[in-house]
């Protein structure tokens, strides 16, 4: 008897435990019902999203709270990114993160523009221990904002495993989001796997449409296929939510083929280290090409994504009878509203002439050291940097009048590796020196060159991209520019009944890679909202009544250098 109620308050304690697992955490605004433009894991440029987007009504200034008890572990402040940020490591093993913030509460901006002063920096990276700021769940930590890189006002949110920094879906923490709209899905692209392949009789991707709804999709026009050799499938999906016209990101992609999974990937989590394998689960050429992303069957020897949960042939399909089989795609959102895609495959038995094989100039294995190596250009290549063996052609087209360099063609802008590799151009003797420190890398997009960096060394200039493309040299001598159409040059500008000043900052060419504001000689602390080309001075004690000199120094990433000075009467 002892023994059964020993068991019996065992098993109670045992519940209770795992309840208490289960963190009661606070939504993050407390508006009440929670509206997301951005769910976890969705598929963005070159990484998956790491958290969910909240709402704000467009507006900022929505009052941010701690969503479990804890500390603030860190604060970060960049033009970039998160812009202005705070997380907060929890008891239960998670940590909180907020990001786009607008402001910090009082003591905690106090602290951090101290920080500021001291680095004499705008951007901002501090850790902090379980003493500096302890917070309560619902205590206010910040309001809303628009700040770092995103595109317009709302709250980035996120739950990571305290100790790995592993992002998880906080949608499964209960967050007041209504949901029960089922997922859309838009198309279905069916990929042929070399050239004896063929998808209803040609060598070529064939794209289809899909309608219905639920679990009840089906092609456009057919839905059987009739497939011949090695294929694999792409799907263009997005989840709907009540409420809201946002075309958010799904949470799990499976595809089976007579009911045996043929691949299955599932948002619950990945680690940062992960997050360019998105352009091998992607279809990336046909992404760069329309800006629409669908998620691949074909899983590549080099992706190690963790959230691939399971794969088949490597996600593609070879029929070898002629029977009919049954794909289906199923799509479901975090709240597991769920839609499916049906339709069957035939083996095709006809004859096609095989398509031409088109040779390529170089191979890389993706297990192995890669590079090319000329009189004028360099590559380099660790072992593991493709997802994939690549073939791929390489010219030189020879400079052009004005050019600075030949114009080097690595494959094309389509190709993307997972991790960087190195390029290097020889830059020629005969330039004239003083452009030489100003020299770029450019990269083609379209038929525009754009600025992607570079590092002079030893008459070398060298660059770490994951894109293959074109790539040639140019020179930015042309200086950054600085606007304030309220402050006039050779005058004492009278400031007296204003409480900031906002100043343009901009460069066409390179971008802006420094810039240094003083006030009488002393560095001042002005926010940097580089989207907007935005600075802005919030008058504080620094200003002092009478005649101020107000002073920008700008550089570029061409070390070009423009000084804005005026006169500030306040």
């Amino acid at each position: 008897m002892r023994r059964i109620i020993f068991l019996f308050f065992l098993f109670f304690a045992c519940i209770e435990t795992a309840l208490s697992q289960v963190p009661d955490f606070l939504p993050p605004i407390s508006d009440g019902q929670l509206y997301l433009s951005g769910t976890f894991g969705e598929l963005r440029s070159n990484h998956f999203h790491s958290g969910i987007d909240i709402k704000t009504g467009g507006a900022i200034g929505k009052k941010v709270v701690a969503v479990y008890d804890g500390y603030i572990s860190r604060i970060s402040v960049s033009p970039y990114g998160y812009g202005k940020a705070i997380y907060i490591t929890h008891p239960n093993g998670y940590t909180s993160v907020y990001g786009h913030l607008d402001h910090f509460r009082k003591d905690i901006a106090d602290y951090v523009v101290k920080y500021q002063y001291e680095k004499e920096s705008f951007n901002a990276n501090i850790f902090l221990n379980a003493e500096t700021f302890p917070v309560k769940r619902g205590d206010i930590i910040a309001w809303s904002g628009n700040s770092g890189g995103s595109a317009g006002p709302h709250l980035h949110f996120e739950i990571r495993e305290t100790k790995s920094e592993r992002p998880i879906d906080p949608m499964q923490f209960k967050l007041p989001v209504k949901d029960w709209t089922k997922p859309k899905i838009i198309a279905l692209r069916i990929y042929p796997y070399g050239n004896n392949s063929f998808v209803n009789g040609k060598n070529e991707v064939c794209k289809k449409t899909t309608n219905g709804w639920g679990e009840n999709y089906h092609l456009l026009d057919n839905d059987t296929l009739y497939l011949q050799g090695p294929i694999y499938f792409g799907i263009n999906a997005y989840d709907a939510m009540n409420d809201i016209s946002n075309k958010n990101g799904i949470y799990s992609l499976l595809c089976l083929v007579d009911n045996d999974t043929l691949y299955h990937i599932e948002n619950d989590g990945f680690l940062f280290s992960e997050s360019k394998y998105i352009n091998s689960v992607i279809d990336y050429k046909y992404f760069i090409n329309s800006k629409a992303r669908y998620y691949r069957t074909l899983h590549e020897p080099n992706n190690k994504l963790q959230m691939v949960k399971n794969v088949d042939n490597n996600g593609i399909v070879n029929l070898s009878d002629d029977s009919i089989h049954k794909v289906k795609f199923v799509v479901k959102d975090s709240y597991l509203n769920t839609s499916a895609l049906s339709f069957n495959i035939v083996r095709d038995t006809n004859y096609y002439e095989p398509t031409d094989t088109i040779s390529k100039d170089y191979f890389f294995r993706y297990f192995t050291t890669n590079k090319l190596s000329f009189d004028d250009f360099k590559l380099q290549m660790e072992a593991y940097t493709l997802f994939n063996d690549l073939a791929f052609d390489f010219n030189i087209v020879d400079a052009q009048a004005k050019d600075l360099s030949p114009t080097y063609v690595v494959g094309d802008n389509t190709l993307v590796t997972f991790k960087t590799f190195k390029i290097s151009i020889k830059i020629n003797d005969t330039l004239d020196d003083n452009i030489k420190p100003h020299l770029y890398i450019a990269a083609q997009n379209q038929k525009n060159w754009n600025y992607v960096g570079g590092t002079i060394s030893d008459g070398w200039i060298s660059l770490w991209t994951r894109n293959f493309g074109s790539y040639k040299l140019l020179c930015d001598t042309i200086p950054p520019e600085i606007k304030c159409a309220s402050l006039k040059p050779k005058i004492a500008n009278n400031v007296s009944g204003k409480q900031e000043i906002k100043v343009i900052i901009k460069d066409k060419t390179s971008g802006i890679k420094s810039y240094t504001p003083t006030l009488n000689g002393e560095w001042i602390l002005m926010d940097y909202d580089a989207k907007n080309s935005l600075l802005v001075y919030k008058f504080d004690k620094r200003i002092k009544k009478g005649n101020n000199i107000f002073k920008i120094v700008v550089t570029d990433n061409c070390n070009n250098t423009y000084e804005f000075e005026r006169v500030l009467n306040y």
